[in-house]
C-alpha cells in the first residue's frame, strides 16, 4: 500500500500536532475507533506513534498491544523505542516494523537490533527540520544532514521514514526540495509532512517513494482514504 494512515496517540486519544509541538495537539477520537475506520476503508498497513513515549510522558503501549491483537491490518509502531527489550516485545506482539527515532543515529544500537531482528522489521526515522535530522521529540537538532545520517545507518535498517517536521500538520503541501533530497540512497523510503491533496501523493509516487504517511489531511477530511487506492 502506498498511502499509510497514521494514528498518533497522546493520553489514550488520537491527536494531530503542528510542527511536532505537543501544545498544538488536537483530539479526534480513540485509537480503536480510528483503527477500525482505516481498516474498513481498505487500509492494510497502519502507522502508529506513541506520543507520550516520544515526549517521555509515559506510555500508551497497552493500547498499542490491543490494536496489534486486532490482526485486520499490519502495523508499524514508533515512539519511545529506545531499548532492545521494548523493541523485541513489539516484534513478538506482531508489529510488522518498529520505528527507531531518538536512537536512529546510534550505530551500536541499530547493529545490535539488526543481529536479532530482521532488517526488514527495522525502520529508522530520519526526521528533518530545515535539512538537519532532529530527535528527542523533534526538539534536538543533531546537526547531521539527512545524507550523512542515511550513509551511516542504511546497512542496519530495512527502510527509512522521513518526516519534514516544518510542514507537519500545516496542510500546506510537502516541501518539494526536501522530497527530491530524500529520494536518494537506494533504500525504501516513506515520507510524511504536509501531504494534503491527491496531487501531493502522486508527486511522491512519481519520485519513487515506497509510501506516504497521511495524518491530519485524513482527520480533517481533506482526503478520503477510499479514494486513494
Amino acid at each position: 500500500m502506498f498511502v499509510v494512515p497514521s494514528i498518533d496517540i497522546l493520553n489514550g486519544k488520537c491527536v494531530q500536532l503542528i510542527n511536532g509541538r505537543i501544545d498544538t495537539a488536537k483530539i479526534y477520537g480513540t485509537p480503536k475507533e480510528y483503527f477500525n475506520r482505516w481498516v474498513n476503508q481498505g487500509a492494510d498497513l497502519i502507522h502508529i506513534i506513541d506520543l507520550n513515549a516520544v515526549f517521555n510522558l509515559g506510555s500508551n503501549k497497552n493500547i498499542i498491544f490491543k490494536l496489534l491483537q486486532n490482526g485486520a491490518a499490519d502495523v508499524q509502531v514508533g515512539g519511545g523505542i529506545r531499548d532492545e527489550k521494548y523493541a523485541y516485545e513489539l516484534i513478538k506482539k506482531g508489529t510488522k516494523r518498529i520505528i527507531i527515532g531518538t536512537r536512529s543515529l546510534d550505530i551500536g544500537f541499530l547493529e545490535k537490533l539488526s543481529r536479532k531482528i530482521s532488517k526488514d522489521k527495522i525502520m529508522a526515522a530520519l526526521d528533518t527540520k530545515f535539512g538537519c535530522i532532529v530527535i528527542d521529540g523533534w526538539q534536538v537538532d543533531t546537526g547531521v544532514s539527512y545524507e550523512e545520517g542515511l550513509k551511516k545507518i542504511k546497512q542496519y535498517v530495512g527502510s527509512i521514514l522521513s518526516t519534514d517536521v516544518s510542514r507537519e500538520g500545516l496542510l500546506e503541501g510537502p516541501n518539494s526540495a526536501i522530497l527530491h533530497l530524500v529520494t536518494q540512497g537506494n533504500i525504501p523510503v516513506y515520507v510524511s509532512g504536509g501531504f494534503t491533496t491527491k496531487k501531493d501523493i502522486e508527486f511522491a509516487r512519481r519520485l519513487g517513494f515506497s509510501g506516504v504517511i497521511i495524518g491530519k489531511a485524513l482527520y480533517e477530511e481533506k482526503l478520503n482514504l477510499m479514494e486513494l487506492w
